[in-house]
């Protein structure tokens, strides 16, 4: 019986030392760990491609807008719309109708972007 508690306190033993060796190791590679990640970022950030300054971008639009619009009115003198006290409530009503025939806007012009900053990593 002896024999057995001193092999499980044995392996718990050995089980905190591997415990403590991985730690010290992780944080021994911590900086190795850091530069690794901070290079793939700076690897995608560099596939995306140099940035602009909206800042410093201009743009000169002329924006022309055309409607082609028909509209009919008429008046309808005393339409009924409801009833009170058994009498019908009369009133004048303006009725119209409008039509879009053609509707465009033309956008023209010139901008003119900001050369791309340096950005952190330069």
């Amino acid at each position: 019986m002896r024999h057995c508690r001193s092999r499980t306190g044995q392996s718990i033993i050995e089980g905190v030392a591997v415990l403590l060796i991985t730690t010290a190791a992780l944080l021994a590679m911590k900086g190795y760990i850091k530069r690794g990640l901070a290079g793939g970022y700076r690897n995608a950030a560099n596939s995306i491609g140099d940035q602009y300054d909206p800042r410093g971008s201009a743009a000169k639009y002329n924006i022309v807008s055309r409607s082609d619009i028909t509209s009919d009115s008429k008046l309808v003198k005393d339409k009924v719309i409801g009833q009170a006290n058994g009498q019908d409530i009369k009133v004048n009503v303006m009725e119209t109708t409008s039509r879009i025939n053609e509707d465009s806007t033309t956008k023209t012009g010139e901008e003119t972007i900001a050369p791309p900053k340096k950005g952190l990593w330069e």
